[in-house]
């Protein structure tokens, strides 16, 4: 093939360039091929989910969350990645870990914050709580029920109604009688202004007086059911 404009060949590149591609590409694979090929190279960990509306995610080789400051930007060899989940957008840290389950893990120190003299006081202590408001004896009916329901498993957690100022007297000696505990609270209102009017009048109306079991902090733990 006749050689042109300073050994360039019709097909291309010089024989004289192609050499040097040949070569650089023969270094780059001797520099870095062995590392591509070894299990301890960085890999990527996929995270995705069945779940409707889940984003497919990425985890990258990197310290776990706790250890890294919240920094996932310095790379690993292998065995530690971060990342976050394809549903909540929570932060995720998946370590590879050969002592499995049966291994009692350290809990890092952030989660073991002191306890206040209140948390003290309502440890080992728990209740089942229902919240009833208004006039409606089915929900007094349905309460009474449940009541018996759950004594009959042998529980021996205290069972707790509370309940608003216009739910009638005797419903509410009806309550205690079939072993709640009652309580009065006041309603908790939705805000007008981040519903529409039949949402707040119809779904919504009053159903976020059950806030109100968070001020059961002589409890540790609290279950919320519907009568």
């Amino acid at each position: 093939m006749a050689s042109l404009d300073g050994g360039r060949t019709a097909g291309g590149l010089s024989s004289r360039c192609k050499a040097a591609v040949a070569s650089a590409a023969r270094g780059v694979w001797k520099r870095f091929g062995r590392r591509l090929r070894s299990d301890d190279a960085p890999r990527w960990l996929r995270i995705s989910s069945p779940c409707q509306g889940s984003v497919l995610g990425w985890a990258s080789p990197a310290l776990p969350w706790e250890e890294s400051g919240g920094d996932s930007g310095c790379l690993l060899p292998s065995g530690s990645w971060a990342g976050f989940c394809s549903c909540c957008k929570r932060p995720l840290s998946l370590v590879l870990d050969d002592s499995g389950p049966q291994a009692k893990r350290p809990r890092h120190a952030s989660q073991e914050p002191e306890r206040s003299s209140t948390e003290q006081s309502s440890a080992g202590k728990f209740a089942y709580v229902v919240c009833i408001w208004g006039q409606n004896p089915e929900y007094i009916l349905g309460a009474m029920v449940l009541a018996h329901s759950l004594r009959s498993t042998g529980t021996g957690h205290d069972l707790v109604a509370l309940h608003t100022n216009d739910v009638p007297q005797e419903a509410v000696q009806l309550l205690g009688r079939s072993g709640w505990t009652t309580t009065e609270v006041e309603y908790v209102e939705a805000c007008g202004n981040l519903y529409q009017e039949r949402c707040i009048k119809g779904r919504f109306a009053d159903v976020f007086t059950k806030l109100r079991l968070f001020s059961l902090v002589e409890y540790e733990k609290v279950l919320l059911l519907d009568a």
